[in-house]
C-alpha cells in the first residue's frame, strides 16, 4: 500500500509540461523571432508531453480514491468535487483573461478558425468543434470526461474497478472503429484514442499497488529512450505533421506509459530520484500548462519589437522565456491556484 506522495510523479509533470511549452516555443520563435529559427521544427514534438499528462493523471486518480490507512475512503462526490475545484477556478481565472482579450482584440483568439469562439462552452469546459477560448484547454475537456467516468465506477466495488477499467477500454477501441465521431464533439470525446491513456495510467497504478515495482530504472529509462527514438522517427517520415489518434497513442503513449510506471516503480525501490526543483516545477505544472501560451505570447510581442536579428538573439531570448514562463507559472501556483484550492476545500469543509 502507498501512503505517501510520490515524488517522480511531481518531477514527471515537470518534464511533461517543459515538453508542452517547448513545443509552443516553435510557433512563436517562428512568429516573433525575426525570420531565424533556432528550434527545429522536431520540438513540435513536445506535445507528447499532454500523452505524459493523460497517463499520469490515471496514475493520480487511482492513488487519491484508494482508502489509505488512517483516512476515510474518499466517496465519490467528494472526488468530483475535489477534481472539479482542481480544475475550473485556476483555469476560469485565465480563460476569463483571454475573453476580455477577445472582447477588445477579437482579432488575437482563434485565429486559426477565423477568430471563433464558443464562450459558454469553453468554460465549461463541454466538447466543441472549435478550439477553446483558451486554447490549451482541449485537454481539460479529456481530462473532465475521465473524471466523470472514474467517479460512476467509484459508485461500484473497489475491487472491481479493474473489470471496469477493461470494459471501458473495450467500448473506447469500439466506438472509435465502429461510430463515425467526427461531427459530433461529444462522441468524439468519449471514444477518442487518448482515453486509452487514461486508463493505463489507472492499470499502472493497479500494477504498483499490488507490490510489483521491478526494474524500475530499466523501465524508465527504455521509456525514455523509445519515446526518443519514435518521436525522431515520426519527425524523420512526416515532419511537422504530427501523429493522430491511435498513432498518437502508439508513438507518444507506448514510451509514456513505461516511463510513468519507470519513475514510481523507482522511487519505491529509491533507486532513482530527480532534482528538488523538478519536483517545484511540477507542483507547479497546472498553472504553468494554463499561463504559459499567455505569457510566451506577451514575451513574444515585446521580442518583436526590440529584439535583434541573429541565432544568438533567438536563444538567449528562448532562454529567458522559458525562465519567466516557470517563474510566473511557480507564482500563479502559489498565489492563485493553492488559494483557490483551499478554499473550496474549507467551503466543503463548512457544508458538510
Amino acid at each position: 500500500m502507498i501512503d505517501r506522495k510520490i515524488l517522480n510523479i511531481q518531477a514527471l509533470r515537470a518534464f511533461a509540461v517543459l515538453l508542452v511549452v517547448f513545443s509552443h516555443l516553435v510557433h512563436i520563435e517562428g512568429k516573433y523571432g525575426h525570420n531565424e529559427h533556432f528550434l527545429s521544427e522536431y520540438f513540435l514534438y513536445g506535445v507528447s508531453g499532454v500523452d505524459l499528462f493523460f497517463i499520469i493523471s490515471g496514475f493520480v486518480m487511482v492513488t487519491v480514491s484508494r482508502k489509505r490507512q488512517g483516512h476515510a475512503p474518499l466517496y465519490p462526490l467528494q472526488f468530483l468535487y475535489n477534481r472539479i475545484t482542481r480544475i475550473y477556478p485556476v483555469y476560469w481565472f485565465y480563460c476569463t483573461i483571454v475573453l476580455v482579450v477577445y472582447f477588445c482584440r477579437p482579432d488575437m483568439v482563434n485565429s486559426s478558425q477565423g477568430n471563433q469562439v464558443l464562450i459558454f462552452e469553453s468554460f465549461l469546459l463541454w466538447p466543441q468543434k472549435l478550439v477553446p477560448l483558451l486554447a490549451v484547454a482541449w485537454t481539460l475537456t479529456h481530462e473532465m470526461y475521465f473524471y466523470l467516468v472514474f467517479t460512476i465506477m467509484l459508485w461500484g466495488a473497489r475491487s472491481h474497478i479493474q473489470r471496469y477499467l477493461f470494459f471501458w477500454l473495450i467500448a473506447v477501441t469500439v466506438g472509435n472503429v465502429v461510430l463515425d465521431n467526427r461531427s459530433i464533439p461529444l462522441l468524439k470525446i468519449i471514444f477518442h484514442p487518448l482515453t486509452i491513456e487514461f486508463i493505463a495510467g489507472c492499470i499502472i497504478a493497479h500494477v504498483v499497488f499490488r507490490g510489483h515495482t521491478g526494474y524500475g530504472r530499466s523501465y524508465f529509462y527504455g521509456g525514455g529512450v523509445l519515446l526518443l527514438f519514435s518521436t525522431a522517427a515520426c519527425y524523420a517520415y512526416s515532419g511537422s505533421s504530427l501523429p493522430d489518434g491511435w498513432y498518437r497513442v502508439l508513438f507518444f503513449g507506448v514510451p509514456c506509459s513505461l516511463m510513468v510506471y519507470g519513475a514510481v516503480a523507482s522511487e519505491l525501490q529509491s533507486t532513482l530520484r530527480f532534482p528538488p526543483w523538478f519536483n517545484l516545477i511540477g507542483d507547479a505544472s497546472y498553472s504553468i500548462y494554463l499561463s504559459h501560451v499567455l505569457v510566451l505570447s506577451f514575451l513574444g510581442r515585446v521580442w518583436y519589437q526590440f529584439g535583434q536579428e541573429g541565432l544568438y538573439d533567438n536563444f538567449l531570448v528562448i532562454i529567458l522565456m522559458i525562465f519567466l514562463v516557470v517563474v510566473y507559472g511557480y507564482l500563479s501556483f502559489r498565489y492563485i491556484e493553492k488559494p483557490a484550492i483551499r478554499g473550496f476545500r474549507h467551503l466543503r469543509t463548512a457544508v458538510g
